[in-house]
């Protein structure tokens, strides 16, 4: 499981970047946020899926996640200043 998972965070995370790109207001910043880290955006997605990896792997995985929720909220943060 874990390459797919490293590659979904790398693939979400190139498309969110280039998402923030089209972006020009601060709402839609907000919403592009909100697109990607709700309850029912991709990358709730992924955490939701970390329950089916192997035990071993959860914490790796889930630093990764965490780190791409991170990035992004400090995109959006960056982008809204």
């Amino acid at each position: 499981m874990r390459p797919s998972v490293e590659k979904e965070v790398t693939e979400l995370r190139s498309k969110f970047k280039d998402d923030l790109k089209k972006v020009g207001l601060l709402k839609e910043v907000d919403q592009l946020k909100v697109k990607y880290l709700g309850k029912k955006g991709p990358v709730q997605a992924l955490m939701v899926n970390l329950r089916q990896a192997e035990a071993s792997e959860r914490p790796h995985l889930g630093k990764i996640i965490n780190e791409l929720k991170v990035e992004i909220t400090g995109l959006c943060d960056d982008a809204s200043l």
